[in-house]
């Protein structure tokens, strides 16, 4: 066997085996995939090159393989979570799929490592559509691309404001009943009017920013939470909610303040320490961000339940 011939399956190997890793929360797994890949991309390159260079090729190989190469910086991006390779990912992963099938069952492919090659990426496709398990890479159509808030764990809120008007409060339990039914512009709806009417009360403009943040609006949901603490200021889910919202719309800054100013009105909310982990983790600060993990599971919080701050402890606690 040559020597790139067994560089080659060398990388095509610890492809999976990082992939691996990965799941099960070892760091080497990134380094061992990402290696791969480049190694894979490489290979592919240079056989383009030496074969349009010697006029050496058949067409529809030349055509898978400068499908892997292309394809191979998409599967790194979304695996390693880097954006860039979302909109080339959107028209070569469906190109790609269509013409590995059809290249894998002809009876003209006669490639081994292709046809390997595209089977294995064939594979690490099919956790973009959505398929859920440890350290999963970024979705075909990227998540955040139509549900920036994307919060899976919500939790029960007593907003014990006074309504000065009956219809006011009628129209507010219909707005949240709506809400929890999911029909988000319904309650919009609601809210509004009922805003018409009493625009200083913290709970309509709460209830509105909830909403805003379920249909993608988050500069907008942001907005609502700032007209409810102008009218009170004492409330921490007001702040725990806008610091999600910052965090979202990647104003780590300003969400760690509203975190620390939800805590200061009320320390006994282990949520509250659980979101401050994550902003915490997102500048880098680590261990603060272990300190209230820790502080979040002494006030009840299971930590297994949240993969992200388990990941966080166990990588730097």
């Amino acid at each position: 066997m040559r020597k790139t011939d067994a560089l080659f399956y060398f990388c095509l190997g610890i492809i999976p085996v990082g992939v691996i890793l990965r799941i099960i929360d070892i760091d080497s797994g990134n380094s061992l995939f990402g290696y791969g890949l480049i190694g894979i991309f490489i290979y592919f390159s240079a056989s383009i090159i030496k074969r349009i260079t010697r006029n050496e090729y058949q067409k529809r190989d030349l055509f898978i393989r400068l499908l892997i190469v292309t394809i191979t910086p998409v599967i790194f991006a979304k695996y390693l979570y880097h954006p860039f390779g979302d909109y080339l990912g959107l028209i070569i992963i469906p190109i790609f799929l269509v013409s590995s099938l059809i290249n894998l069952v002809s009876k003209t492919s006669r490639y081994l490592k292709t046809s390997l090659t595209s089977i294995l990426i064939c594979i690490l496709i099919i956790p973009l559509f959505d398929i859920d398990f440890n350290n999963d890479p970024r979705n075909y159509v990227p998540l955040n691309w139509y549900n920036r808030y994307n919060v899976n764990k919500s939790h029960e809120i007593d907003l014990s404001y006074h309504f000065s008007y009956k219809e006011t409060e009628t129209l507010s339990k219909q707005a949240f009943e709506a809400q929890k039914e999911k029909n988000y512009f319904k309650s919009i709806y609601l809210f509004k009017k009922a805003i018409s009417i009493e625009p200083d009360n913290p709970t309509l403009h709460f209830g509105m920013s909830e909403n805003y943040a379920y249909t993608n609006e988050l500069e907008m949901a942001k907005n609502e939470l700032d007209t409810a603490i102008n009218l009170d200021n004492q409330n921490p889910v007001f702040y725990n909610n806008r610091g999600l919202l910052y965090y979202k719309l990647e104003e780590n800054g300003n969400a760690i303040i509203d975190l620390k100013k939800a805590i200061e009105l009320d320390s006994t909310q282990h949520i509250y320490y659980c979101n401050l982990a994550l902003f915490l983790n997102a500048t880098s600060e680590y261990e603060e961000a272990c300190k209230m993990i820790d502080k979040a599971e002494a006030l009840g919080a299971n930590i297994d339940e949240y993969k992200l701050l388990k990941r966080i402890r166990k990588k730097y606690d």
